[in-house]
């Protein structure tokens, strides 16, 4: 993957601020269980055309999954109405696994078999 150019980085954070700041604030839209995701990370791609919009929530399940393409069109409509941008990108929401392979990896790292590597 190429490195983002200073632009695409400037208007992801935005695009993050502004989407965190609306997961924050609407109750009518998000159900209980989409509250609790916290955004981590959001990568716009060279034309500002797709938003991939990383996640992280208690549980990764197929149920957060199908919310978030439920609440994917009128989302971008009420993002629309509160960010300057010339086209909405499509927006897609990834699970953000980092946690998950942190996790595995300091269990790794405390395994005997390492230690005794680290060891030696």
């Amino acid at each position: 993957m190429r490195e983002m150019t200073q632009r695409q980085i400037q208007a992801s954070e935005l695009f993050k601020r502004k989407l965190s700041n609306f997961w924050i604030k609407d109750d009518y839209l998000l159900d209980k269980d989409l509250k609790s995701i916290t955004i981590t990370e959001v990568r716009l791609n060279p034309d500002f055309s797709i938003a991939n919009v990383f996640y992280t929530h208690s549980k990764d399940d197929k149920a957060i999954q199908q919310e978030l393409k439920r609440i994917n069109k009128t989302l971008r409509f009420e993002l629309t109405k509160i960010m300057d941008m010339k086209k909405m990108p499509e927006i897609k929401f990834l699970y953000d696994n980092t946690l998950d392979e942190v996790g595995r990896i300091e269990k790794l790292l405390s395994s005997d078999k390492v230690k005794k590597d680290l060891s030696n």
